[in-house]
């Protein structure tokens, strides 16, 4: 926790693995693998 607080302050402490999930699952793998090449 300590070395992430030099880069962002969480209020709220660090996201639940399920948080990530839902986030993940938002995200359109062909359009990021996309945004990752160019």
């Amino acid at each position: 926790m300590d070395f992430l607080n030099k880069f962002i302050t969480l209020a709220n402490g660090i996201a639940s693995h399920d948080t990530f999930g839902r986030v993940f699952s938002l995200i359109d793998s062909t359009q990021l693998e996309e945004l990752l090449i160019s």
